[in-house]
């Protein structure tokens, strides 16, 4: 059984971003290698009623969803005197995780419902709950239960932002970032990732340029939710020449949308399907944004969820190791087809 006490410095709220499970999917299997199944969401069940108390309708359903989905069902605080607010996590039997805020006496609402937020947060990110689902029990938890809070280095960026992550290096187009700024001083452009390869201060120095440093894979929706465009502002050289962002699907998750320069695995096929808009020069990129900013994203973002569906990390793992297994039975029975010879 395990149960700790998780201490939560106040104003740290981490918003909780999507990702999929891991799978822990052995591969000793050789024959017929077996697509791995879409992880099931966890389940945050927040609830007025003590689990321990009676065995009921919330027991019940969740100890099944707790089958096939981590459970994390989450109490009313438990107030004491002199005490930190921190959390007191127990994983049950039946693999229900019973989360109780313990909060000090005394506090005001205001206070109790932003401590429980920062609470909510904690256990968010020490359990990696990305994929999930929120289900209520009580209304009073949609006082504390908006995740999604502005990360605070970004938060008083005005907008509209347009932002990039990843590595920036020689790959980027750094001329073409800062001309897009000085045409547009009304636009942030925001750049989250470490700098590498190139010198720190060739970067375009403009009030309206925020660098704001590597950051956490899974704090990177936060960032990406507070964006009215994502960037893709290569250069075009032979640094670039066969690169194929993985963020363009990814800013695409984000239900954001794309401009970038005519990378050839961005313009195909994201480009073609009107998924990512498409610019080079300065004079282009800002009219690519001007449109985007424009435009009524709903058609856009039901067709890049269509698409999306057809992808995943799973399917990509679960493809790769396929061809793995099957290149390893080969060789197999090669080397038993070459003994047999040699008897």
């Amino acid at each position: 059984m395990e149960n700790r006490a998780v201490r939560v410095p106040r104003g740290n709220r981490v918003p909780a971003p999507l990702t999929s499970l891991a799978l822990e999917a052995p591969l000793k299997t050789r024959k017929n290698p077996v697509q791995a199944p879409d992880p099931a969401p966890d389940v945050v069940c927040l609830s007025h009623l003590r689990w321990d108390f009676v065995f009921q309708r919330p027991q019940h359903l969740l100890t099944r969803f707790a089958r096939e989905s981590r459970v994390f069902y989450v109490e009313e605080p438990e107030f004491s005197p002199g005490i930190s607010p921190a959390l007191s996590v127990s994983l049950r039997e039946n693999g229900v995780h019973v989360v109780v805020p313990r909060l000090p006496e005394g506090l005001e609402a205001e206070e109790a419902t932003s401590l429980q937020k920062d609470l909510l947060d904690e256990l968010l990110r020490r359990y990696a709950i990305r994929q999930y689902v929120l289900w209520y029990y009580t209304p009073m938890a949609l006082g504390f239960s908006e995740t999604g809070t502005e990360p605070a280095d970004q938060a008083a960026i005005p907008g509209p932002r347009l932002g990039f992550f990843g590595v920036i290096d020689e790959r980027m187009d750094l001329d073409l970032v800062g001309g897009i700024a000085a045409a547009r001083p009304d636009w942030q452009l925001v750049f989250l990732g470490p700098t590498c390869k190139i010198d720190p201060a060739s970067f375009p120095a403009l009030p309206n340029i925020h660098r704001l440093g590597r950051k956490a894979y899974a704090d990177l929706p936060a960032y990406v939710a507070g964006w009215d465009v994502a960037l893709l502002p290569f250069a075009r050289n032979d640094s670039t020449k066969f690169i194929s962002p993985t963020k363009t699907p990814e800013y695409l998750a984000a239900g954001k949308p794309v401009v970038s320069t005519s990378i050839r695995d961005v313009v195909r096929p994201y480009g073609q399907q009107g998924l990512a808009r498409i610019a080079d020069t300065v004079p282009e990129f800002v009219a690519a944004v001007e449109a985007t900013l424009a435009e009524d994203p709903k058609d856009r973002i039901a067709r890049a969820d269509a698409f999306l569906s057809r992808l995943s990390w799973e399917r990509t793992w679960s493809g790769i190791r396929r061809l793995l297994l099957e290149s390893s039975d080969a060789r197999g029975t090669e080397a038993a087809g070459s003994d047999a010879l040699a008897g």
